[in-house]
């Protein structure tokens, strides 16, 4: 997992629900009342990419940016 550009981190089977509630799904919900400023060029969406070599699966959570 990588967020923000950051190093990527492989996550344990064990560790994936605590990571996307605690890290992931905040970010995939608006803030109450919250706008951007005027001078905001706009946001991208999240497009969600699986990536799958045999056993191994990578989902992948991206802006495309």
């Amino acid at each position: 997992m990588s967020v923000g550009g950051g190093p990527l981190r492989w996550l344990e089977f064990t560790q994936r629900r605590s990571v996307w509630t605690r890290e992931l799904e905040p970010n995939f919900y608006d803030q109450p009342n919250w706008k951007p400023p005027r001078s905001a060029p706009g946001q991208l969406p999240f497009h969600a990419e699986l990536w799958q070599s045999g056993e191994r699966r990578v989902l992948l959570f991206t802006d495309r940016d």
